[in-house]
Parts: structure tokens; sequence; C-alpha cells
């Protein structure tokens, strides 16, 4: 039956359903804030909702969809029932998400190729199914967003790494936030599987591509998932052996100069930034800042006291950040933008130290995403 889908976002996701919605054969018409396109009047002409994890289910045009009752879906719903031959796993928390999805991605693909990596981690769903793919395993990255609006996606298997709080700025309390991360367990099919701490990987070599104690944790919770869909140890372990890392996750750039130099530009919250703080213990120039979620920086001003030797603020809670640690504060540069705080960092860094980006805020302020924040410190690394 041809329907009428509204397609709210134009960033991947969005194109992506659209793209196939119309190799369906779907009418399909695309709304978008930027516009002006997506408003109450025109959701009453739809027959169904493609959510962006970007919207809200707040604005004005989703509740007009809500009051007249028009399904509205996430773009991994719309892919999913298409999908008949395939193993699901969700992978949700506050902080780990890529590593873990990244990780169980690459074991499962060392031993079946047609396994897909992707949801919030970059490549959406129906990219599979435009592309004619026929994966056997899924393993998706589940942002709390996506959460809000999956309601046909069923699980193999659900994994919850952790929680603190983080999106305070889209969520009225940390226990909120919380239940929507938890709503992945009623997504479980019903002899479907539940991971969430403690995770273990005994008996196996972790990834030297993965620092720190947080990614031991994320690589045993990826191993745990691994054996439930039927690895053995010795395939676990080939594929930990040639994991490579992931980007813009506490990823080594390389030295200059003596000074190691590290893009954790996917750290857009405190908890994160508290986690690559711990895999250092002196020597660091701090790239801070971006947009705010409104936590406070006080544990991150706690964690600097010994092993911080510089920070470099950057974007709009810069002053916030400031304030934090204390107007009086020495060690605190005020940069405005990334590119000022690398030609500052390579005034002082010396040999030995180490220059981290882990920003502890969002992006969207000053970059696209993460992503883009993370290739220009890249660039400026490699004096582009």
């Amino acid at each position: 039956m041809t329907m009428k889908w509204g397609i709210v976002g134009n960033a991947r996701s969005g194109k992506a359903a659209e793209a196939y919605l119309k190799k369906m054969g779907q009418l399909t018409v695309l709304l978008d804030d930027n516009n002006g396109t997506l408003s109450p009047e025109a959701v009453q002409e739809l027959d169904s909702l493609v959510l962006s994890p970007g919207v809200p289910r707040t604005h004005l045009a989703v509740q007009k969809a809500i009051n007249l009752e028009l399904p509205i879906l996430n773009e991994i719903d719309v892919a999913f029932p298409s999908l008949k031959d395939c193993r699901f796993v969700g992978i949700t928390g506050t902080n780990g998400k890529s590593t873990t999805t990244a990780l169980l991605g690459h074991l499962l693909r060392c031993v079946e190729p047609r396994t897909f990596i992707g949801g919030n981690l970059g490549k959406p769903l129906c990219e599979a199914l435009t592309d004619d793919e026929s994966p056997r395993f899924a393993v998706l990255e589940l942002s709390s967003f996506q959460l809000e609006t999956l309601f046909r996606l069923r699980l193999d298997v659900a994994i919850l790494l952790n929680l603190t709080p983080d999106h305070l700025d889209r969520y009225p309390s940390a226990e909120a936030y919380y239940a929507v991360k938890r709503s992945i367990f009623k997504l479980l099919k019903p002899q479907g599987i539940r991971i969430s701490g403690p995770f273990s990987g005994e008996g196996l070599r972790l990834p030297q591509t993965l620092l720190g104690a947080h990614n031991a944790q994320n690589a045993c919770a990826a191993i745990q998932a691994a054996r439930v869909l039927g690895l053995s140890n010795e395939a676990i372990q080939k594929g930990l052996d040639s994991f490579p890392g992931i980007a813009h996750r506490l990823e080594i750039l390389g030295t200059q100069h003596g000074v190691l130099w590290i893009n954790d530009s996917k750290a857009t919250n405190v908890e994160s930034t508290l986690a690559a703080l711990s895999c250092f213990e002196k020597g660091l120039h701090l790239v801070l800042g971006g947009h705010g979620k409104g936590a406070s920086y006080a544990p991150i001003v706690q964690a600097s006291q010994n092993r911080v030797k510089q920070v470099y603020l950057i974007g709009e809670d810069a002053h916030t950040i400031q304030q934090a640690f204390g107007e009086k504060d020495r060690r605190v540069l005020g940069c405005r933008t990334i590119e000022v705080a690398s030609e500052e960092i390579r005034k002082r860094a010396v040999s030995g130290d180490v220059v981290l980006l882990s920003p502890a805020c969002a992006s969207y302020d000053q970059f696209r995403n993460f992503e883009h924040r993370g290739n220009r410190f890249r660039e400026l690394f490699d004096g582009i």
C-alpha cells in the first residue's frame, strides 16, 4: 500500500530513509525547520512520520502528529521489517557506545563479512537496504534520542554500558534520561540476551589500540556479546588483535617533537572527558569547550589538579568552564577556536607532554558534528 511519509530532518538518517522509501514506491516529503516546512499544518497531510533523532518530540509539529495518532518511526524502524535473516545487537549507555559497537562489529565481521555496523555510529540501517546488502548481523549504536522513537526493532542482544547524567538540555532530569536508556531492554526478543555490567573478557588479550580502564570494560562487553552470538575464544582473539581502534575516541594522531597528540573529539560530556583524563598521569595540555549540556565541570577541575599543565578553552561554554576552574587559575587560557588553541599548544608543549582534545561538550556551536571537530584537529596536527 502506498503511503505518504514525512521525513523530518535532512541529515544522513533522513536522506537514507527517504531513499529507501522511494525505492519501495512510497511517497515522501522532506520536512525541515531550516526551510520552514516542518509545521503542524504540513503534518496533517501525512500518513506517517520518520523522525530525525535530533528533533525532540516536544516540537509542535511532532505533537500534532501524536495528537493525530500518526505512526512516528525512527529510520531504524523503517528498515527493520525488511531484514528477515539478521540477528540484531543494540548498544547504548552514556559513554563507550561507539567503541563497543565498532569493536563488536569488527569481531563479527572477521567471522561473517555480512555484518552491518551503524545506527548512531555513522551509517543508517536504511542504507543497507538501499545498497541491497543482506546482513547476517547488525550491530547498532543506539542513542537516547533514537530510543525515544524505536518501537518495531527487536534485538537478539541488548547492551547497556553505563549511566551518568547527560543531555540535561533535552531531558527534564537525569532519571528521565536514564529511563530512556533502560528502554533498550523493552526491545529484546522473547529469548533475547540482556548484557549490563560487570563485564568480563577473562582469558583474552585486549586491543592495544584501546586506552584506559573504561575502554577495557567496553572491550569486555563486546567480548561477552560475541560469545553469546556463538564466536569462539580463538575467533574473538583474532579479531581483538586486528582491531584498528576508532576515530575521534582517544585516537592517537602521532608525535611531534616528542609531544603526543590525541583526538578524543567524541568526548561530548563531562563523564567521557573524565575517563580520558584517567588514562594519563601528568603533562597534559587539555582542550575543552563547545556547546555545554548543563552538567557541572567541577569533576574535571578536580581530576585536572595533578595531571593538567594547561587548559585551552574553545566554544560557547568557555566562560562557564573558566568559572569552574576559577578566574585566577593561570593554567586556563581562553582561545575561542581550536585553531588558536593549536597555536598556543605548540608554543607551550615540550617533549614528554600529551595534547588531548577531549572537549566535554557537544560540537555544534562551531562544527557540524564531533567528526568535523576531530578532523579539523587532525588537520592542525598534520600542519594543514
